[in-house]
């Protein structure tokens, strides 16, 4: 079995570009994720499923963000993002997972 030490420059180059990159997207992982689970919070938190849920079938929440290139959004549309975003964190928020994003990308790039 190779080591680490057994491998050629070239190949330590290639690893070692590679790790970095994964350890930086690792970052931005939980960075994401821990955004996400802050507006899940606000949504919980502030009632925010029950307006939602007081809206008429298809009715139009307006674009009110200022983001660039972003539109118009229905009823049904936020739900599925919700939807999405609890499944996220479900999935990608646990602790193990947050642990491990720790040891990735180094506690004070994962924004946890």
């Amino acid at each position: 079995m190779a080591t680490y030490a057994n491998l050629t420059p070239e190949n330590k180059e290639k690893l070692d570009f590679f790790v970095t990159q994964l350890r930086a997207e690792y970052g931005a992982l939980a960075r994401f994720l821990d955004g996400v689970d802050d507006l899940r919070v606000h949504y919980l938190a502030q009632g925010v499923g029950a307006v939602i849920a007081s809206l008429d079938a298809g009715a139009v929440v307006p674009n009110a963000s200022g983001l660039a290139g972003t539109a118009d959004l229905t009823k049904e549309q936020i739900q599925t993002a919700v939807t999405d975003m609890s499944s996220l964190i479900t999935a990608w928020w646990t602790d193990a997972k947050r642990q491990a994003y720790d040891l990735m990308a180094g506690p004070p790039n994962t924004g946890g």
